[in-house]
């Protein structure tokens, strides 16, 4: 809500200025304005020789839609990427694939090819459920790929939806543009 205080001639968009206007010509100051509806404040203002006003906020423009959606897509994305990301794993099972789980796979990888060949075996994964699978190094590295590559998937789907959202024509076209990811599922063939 825009509100308009006219006094003296002049226009204030704050009750602070133009009470600042009020008391530098008349020297007085004087109470609260009501809470209650607009003829109230309006005749509260009329006493103290001020025309007030309220009109709507402006509709937002194409572009400030646009900026906010952007916003909106970038949160989403972060959101996603750094926590909830999850892959369908060609493994049999669902794993995290968020920044973290790229570290944690990194990791086990390091530890087994460190691990002398003879005396290698499997290692527990916590998949994204916190059920424990044993996997051998070539599982994990497999792991691996798969989470990498949800990364780049997940990077994909930005642009596309960055791009649908610049190029919307209107507001009921970017109002139409879904802001959600989805993690790869490596057990379907095709």
């Amino acid at each position: 809500m825009i509100k308009k205080y006219v006094y003296d001639g002049e226009t204030y968009s704050c009750e602070y200025y133009v009470r600042q206007a009020i008391d530098a010509k008349e020297h007085r100051a004087f109470g609260e304005e009501p809470k209650g509806t607009l003829e109230e404040k309006q005749a509260f203002w009329a006493t103290n020789n001020v025309a007030y006003s309220e009109e709507p906020d402006p509709e937002p423009t194409l572009e400030e839609l646009k900026s906010t959606k952007l916003s909106k897509l970038e949160r989403a994305f972060l959101q996603w990427y750094e926590q909830d990301a999850v892959v369908t794993s060609s493994l049999g099972f669902v794993a995290d694939s968020d920044v973290r789980a790229v570290t944690d796979v990194s990791g086990l990888i390091t530890v087994a090819e460190a691990t002398p060949s003879e005396s290698r075996t499997t290692v527990a994964f916590m998949d994204h459920n916190n059920e424990a699978h044993m996997l051998s190094l070539d599982q994990l590295k497999t792991l691996q790929l798969e989470i990498i590559q949800n990364g780049q998937s997940a990077y994909q789907q930005k642009w596309q939806i960055r791009t649908a959202i610049e190029e919307a024509a209107d507001k009921d076209a970017l109002d139409a543009i879904e802001i959600k990811f989805t993690g790869l599922d490596f057990t379907v063939t095709e």
